[in-house]
């Protein structure tokens, strides 16, 4: 969007500080404080350090029992909506009320 200035999490991630300090100002107020948006930049500068050395692995998600169990339980609780017809009354609801 043309009118929406970038993140200051991605401008920070672009080796660009001085524009996210600009655009966490634009985003917060201007009449917020230095020392506010220098806490906040600091914030996202530990958060994405944090993200260099924490590589998300998709494999993680399924080595560990209780993410597993977390998955099958979503899974067949959609799975539930899905083929209990609900999406299907759903539907055609106006349908079935204008019928009677």
């Amino acid at each position: 969007f043309v009118f929406l200035p970038e993140s200051p999490y991605f401008l920070l991630r672009s080796g660009r500080g001085a524009e996210s300090k600009r655009s966490l100002r634009r985003l917060l107020s201007n009449d917020v404080d230095d020392t506010t948006i220098d806490e906040r930049i600091k914030e996202i500068e530990a958060t994405i350090r944090s993200e260099v050395t924490h590589k998300f692995n998709v494999i993680h998600i399924f080595s560990r029992k209780q993410f597993r169990f977390a998955i099958f339980i979503s899974f067949n609780l959609r799975a539930a909506t899905a083929f209990g017809g609900m999406t299907v009354l759903k539907s055609y609801l106006q349908t079935i009320i204008g019928v009677t």
